[in-house]
């Protein structure tokens, strides 16, 4: 089962687009209440993320949250799924209702839509069905003007990587770069903990990447892991389990556990004379096995 397109991964990315909305406001932290999965009624009617604004005069000055009223519905699709033009239709009324729960004022509301692509059938239809002005203010970001609320369609992938580096990467083609300047970026705002739903999914959906990384990268990622962690014991039980996993993975690959011992043995005395990976591997004479294994060098040293 793909974990990326199964109900259970679907769940992660929207826990992770909700942590990621928050890391994108987090200058206005103390100005905002974020309520994930708002129930709208008894039956399962519920709105993906709720933000609202504590203060009606404070003013969003970030490029997603210019658009903002008072209270504020965001729908979310992740990278496999896309916003139907029925899905407009199905939040819009979402906000209607919270609209008459909650008896306010229309002008209080703003609907926001999140997708990775582009939803060119959606804007078409606004467009010429609806005869509503579709306009690009920033990248990645279009209004919708016309209607009764202030509604925003963004195209994730397209947003600033400097400004929305939380919703940018809410993805699972990420390259290490990539992952390491998100965690940087976690790490500088504050993040202490990796099981924050965003960074979760984020190092979960990208494991390739992460392993691609497996000499220098790898160990600044356990840098920032093991400097970030309060509970010092997650890492060390992290590390053991690894090793336990390193020589069922060896097994797994064909190698007798003899075997692999020589060649993780046979490994390290080149790492020791600063042999580069391509040495290595003409003068052990490696093939696809044994290379997989030098480059999970970190999983089996300790074996």
């Amino acid at each position: 089962m793909n974990i990326l397109n199964d109900a259970d991964g679907d769940l992660k990315w929207h826990s992770a687009f909700f942590e990621a909305m928050k890391l994108e406001l987090f200058d206005y932290k103390d100005m905002r209440q974020f309520i994930e999965e708002y129930q709208l009624s008894r039956e399962a009617l519920r709105m993906d993320v709720l933000i609202i604004k504590k203060d009606r005069n404070i003013q969003i000055e970030k490029n997603i949250g210019k658009i903002f009223r008072r209270h504020n519905v965001i729908e979310y699709k992740s990278e496999s799924d896309y916003i139907s033009i029925d899905d407009f239709y199905k939040i819009y009324g979402y906000a209607l209702l919270y609209k008459s729960f909650e008896k306010l004022d229309l002008e209080d509301i703003s609907i926001t839509f999140v997708e990775t692509k582009y939803p060119r059938d959606l804007i078409k239809h606004l467009r010429r069905d609806r005869g509503f002005k579709v306009t690009k203010y920033f990248n990645g970001i279009y209004y919708v003007e016309g209607d009764l609320f202030p509604i925003q369609i963004i195209e994730s992938k397209k947003l600033s990587s400097q400004d929305n580096v939380w919703l940018k990467n809410l993805a699972s083609n990420l390259n290490e770069a990539t992952i390491l300047e998100v965690l940087k970026r976690y790490k500088e705002q504050g993040g202490k903990d990796i099981r924050n739903a965003y960074i979760f999914r984020i190092l979960e959906a990208n494991m390739k990447a992460w392993r691609e990384g497996m000499n220098m990268s790898l160990a600044e990622m356990l840098t920032f892991i093991n400097e970030a962690i309060e509970e010092k014991g997650l890492l060390k039980e992290a590390e053991e389990k690894g090793m336990e996993k390193g020589m069922e993975k060896g097994m797994e690959k064909g190698m007798e556990k003899g075997d692999l011992k020589r060649l993780i043995f046979q490994i390290s005395k080149k790492l020791a004379k600063n042999k580069s990976r391509d040495e290595i591997i003409d003068e052990l004479e490696l093939g696809g096995k044994e290379i997989d294994i030098l480059d999970n060098y970190e999983k089996y040293k300790d074996l």
